[in-house]
């Protein structure tokens, strides 16, 4: 792709799409920036604003006039003047298929992972071991900085670890990862999607350019991992499985190679949960793959922490302990949520609707004695839970109208040695601007609480 001279459109004005401005600045291209929101809703620095042709307010025609729209992950393609771009045939791309345009000619090696959950935690903790042995990793996509943000034009970048959602995956072209990762695909999106195997599709993409030169690592006991791996032509290797090079064992994850037997307890891994001990698996294949040092492995594994809002530990209240998992989006991540404790659970839930059916939910529900909804699907997890599918439930349900009484009345409900988790099955956007606010929200009010029964 030539970029000097050539005219470029950026649709969305967020993180990425002010970083590939950016970029093509740098790279002697003609710019032009939109967004429907006005200026005073945008973080766009003066000096940018001068050097390139804008529309805010509204999505400009302009962009028809472009040789190649950048499109920003949050923007259907089926709106209007994407589907008059794609008709006249400018080519619509993301803001990573514009990375990798950039640095297709160095010897940049990407490694990209996607699946329904678990890509944060995945792609962090494989940065976080291959920075124990390179220096020039980078750790960029749907987590930490966009890719254009770096010097990728350079070749002074060995390995990019890229984080990559389906809408990304939706726009790429010639996207080619060294190696890919589908950690899994479950229901998600589906009000975006048309159906989940519209989704599936989307997922697959990430290994749309890939050759018996690359490698897919993917999950074996994902029924639509092993579905679509099928149509990939990179070298596969299946992470969870018993009788693979890298296992688990009872109390162990092993390595086997060159006739030797490496294994790593599980009582010094901070990750809990035994969807995280299956994505750990395809880290340490993939550090494999790069060369890494078996034992720089090993302590990158047992150093990561893992991420905020993602199972992470708040606090404890009189032996109740606080679990902020709101990232926990969708009805999977929730299920492993609830698979990672044994002891008794008060459940909050509720958000923005994503078209799920929570009734999946009910055979994982066990330990749940009380759950407490908020937020506008809060009717429909109630109904979609009292559904005659895999049996009654009998759990006491209560609902709240916001987090404070959600974290105050899942307290009143617990029982001492028990959890209260947030894990939402949903999306955020009817009462908080984010997942990250949602969980901050939670770990304030948990907070609070501690200090008021503190003070009493």
């Amino acid at each position: 792709m030539e970029f000097k001279n050539r005219s470029f459109g950026i649709l969305g004005a967020a993180r990425s799409g002010i970083a590939a401005a950016k970029k093509l600045l740098q790279l002697e291209a003609n710019v032009f920036l939109t967004d429907k929101r006005p200026i005073s809703e945008l973080s766009i620095d003066d000096d940018l604003i001068s050097k390139i042709v804008y529309k805010f307010g509204d999505n400009s025609d302009k962009l028809l006039d472009c040789d190649t729209i950048i499109v920003s992950p949050g923007i259907p393609l089926t709106i209007p003047i994407l589907k008059n771009a794609s008709k006249r045939g400018i080519r619509i791309i993301s803001e990573i298929e514009l990375g990798y345009q950039i640095c297709k000619k160095t010897n940049l090696k990407i490694i990209g992972i996607t699946g329904s959950n678990g890509k944060s935690t995945t792609a962090s903790l494989i940065y976080h071991i291959l920075a124990r042995q390179y220096k020039d990793v980078i750790l960029a996509g749907n987590i930490g900085s966009p890719f254009t943000a770096y010097p990728l034009e350079t070749g002074k970048i060995k390995f990019a670890v890229l984080e990559i959602s389906s809408f990304q995956l939706d726009t790429i072209w010639q996207f080619h990862p060294y190696i890919s990762i589908i950690l899994n695909i479950t229901p998600d999106h589906l009000n975006r999607y048309m159906d989940f195997d519209h989704y599936r599709t989307s997922k697959s993409r990430i290994f749309l350019n890939q050759d018996e030169n690359d490698f897919c690592i993917l999950n074996y006991k994902d029924e639509n991992c092993t579905y679509i791996a099928k149509y990939c032509k990179a070298q596969k290797i299946f992470f969870n499985n018993a009788n693979g090079m890298v296992h688990q064992e009872r109390s162990n994850i092993v390595i086997k190679m060159d006739n030797e037997r490496i294994v790593i307890p599980k009582r010094k891994i901070k990750l809990k949960g035994p969807h995280n001990l299956a994505n750990i698996e395809s880290a340490i294949y993939t550090s494999l793959l790069l060369n890494v040092e078996v034992d720089k492995i090993i302590e990158g594994i047992v150093s990561f922490s893992g991420l905020v809002h993602r199972l992470e530990y708040v606090d404890e209240i009189n032996s109740i302990k606080f679990i902020n998992d709101s990232k926990a989006t969708n009805t999977d991540a929730v299920k492993y949520a609830l698979q990672s404790y044994d002891k008794p659970i008060v459940l909050i839930m509720g958000g923005s609707d994503k078209g799920e059916d929570f009734s999946i939910l009910k055979p994982y529900i066990k330990n749940v004695i009380c759950l407490i909804l908020l937020g506008e699907t809060a009717e429909k997890i109630k109904n979609d839970l009292s559904k005659k599918s895999y049996g009654q439930t009998n759990i006491p349900i209560v609902f709240v109208n916001d987090m404070k009484e959600a974290v105050q009345r899942a307290y009143k409900n617990a029982v001492p040695d028990s959890y209260v988790l947030l894990s939402p099955a949903c999306a955020s956007y009817d009462q908080f601007d984010n997942f990250e606010q949602r969980g901050e929200i939670f770990k304030k009010y948990v907070r609070e609480l501690k200090n008021s029964i503190i003070a009493h």
